[in-house]
């Protein structure tokens, strides 16, 4: 069987599953410099506080990072991520019901 992939989607799945790799790190590592560097401080600011400043965008801009290559170079993960937002989405609508429709309108 013969890949039919480019040159560039091949190197995009390395940089994503990297990048994959990396936000996973930064979640528990946020999580885990929160809770045990409470009662260190620099500048004024527990390591805590830090550790949430840096993290919590450094996340966000490697999700961007994914959905924006996604995009890119690999538009099939990129429908796969539109269809289970989408799917999520129909999931949490609030859907109403009627006790007594209105049949005829006078």
């Amino acid at each position: 069987m013969v890949d039919q992939r480019t040159d560039e989607e091949m190197i995009w799945d390395v940089i994503r599953a990297w990048l994959v790799i990396s936000r996973v790190v930064v979640f528990f590592a946020v999580i885990i410099i929160s809770e045990f560097m409470e009662e260190f401080s620099l500048l004024g600011i527990t390591i805590a506080i830090w550790a949430m400043i840096i993290g919590i965008p450094l996340f966000l801009m490697i999700s961007l990072l994914l959905i924006f290559g996604d995009k890119r170079y690999a538009p099939e993960k990129d429908e796969a991520r539109k269809e289970a937002a989408s799917q999520l989405k129909q999931k949490f609508e609030k859907k109403s019901a009627v006790k007594r429709p209105i049949k005829t309108r006078r």
